[in-house]
């Protein structure tokens, strides 16, 4: 337990702030309604990064609201950071549970669409390690939603 408080400490001390412009009032708006414990992995972080990554997956969806809700995402990331509700371990941690949700959740399609890419076909008849090496990439690069690269490939 010493190790789990010594390493990823629940809490986060917050600076005591001065000064009365709208910025410092919406601070402490913010610490008055969200207590400083309970801080590790950042279920704020987890959210959005979890609803970045299935908007991003989806085809269907415009590049232009993929661009959007990764910059949104992203921008309440930082702004955990920058509040001070969070440590970067902790919101780290929370983006790599989200992935961890991600694959357990969709598990079956990612195989599927791994499945489907012809490179992958060739390499199933070659070496385990290199099998499994492009079922790695490919399933990040599918997260990543980064088609355009695949198709070159």
């Amino acid at each position: 337990m010493f190790c789990y408080i010594l390493f990823f400490p629940t809490t986060v001390p917050r600076p005591l702030l001065k000064g009365d412009d709208i910025f410092i009032k919406a601070v402490n708006f913010i610490y008055k309604r969200d207590n400083p414990y309970n801080c590790f992995p950042s279920i704020h972080v987890l959210d959005s990064f979890l609803a970045a990554v299935y908007i991003n997956r989806e085809e269907n969806i415009s590049y232009k609201l993929k661009i959007t809700s990764s910059v949104i995402s992203f921008s309440i990331i930082l702004s955990t950071l920058f509040i001070k509700q969070h440590y970067v371990y902790d919101a780290l941690s929370a983006m790599v549970l989200a992935y961890i949700m991600y694959y357990s959740l969709n598990y079956a399609a990612i195989v599927e669409k791994i499945r489907q890419k012809p490179l992958l076909r060739l390499m199933n008849k070659g070496t385990l390690i290199g099998a499994l090496f492009h079922t790695a990439f490919y399933s990040f690069v599918n997260v990543l939603n980064f088609n355009i690269f695949i198709e070159v490939i």
